[in-house]
């Protein structure tokens, strides 16, 4: 239900704002990602991906709170 949800903002946002970019922090890894969750990255710019580290936090990167998160890009990483 939660994934529908996500799913049809996300479409709604690219329908009504097709020029926004969309950004999906998911706490999991793009490989551990369920077809299903995968079906919403039709509707995500960028994926950040990997759960958020205490130990690893690093204030310096962009777009994420850890050095084990990866920025994944549409159309070069899924």
């Amino acid at each position: 239900e939660n994934l529908l949800l996500t799913k049809q903002i996300l479409l709604d946002v690219k329908l009504a704002y097709p020029y926004v970019k969309t950004f999906l922090w998911t706490g999991y890894t793009l490989e551990n990602l369920s077809q299903e969750q995968k079906e919403v990255l039709k509707y995500v710019d960028t994926l950040i991906d990997g759960l958020y580290c205490q130990e690893l936090r690093d204030v310096t990167l962009k777009l994420r709170g850890s050095s084990n998160q990866r920025v994944l890009k549409k159309g070069i990483d899924f």
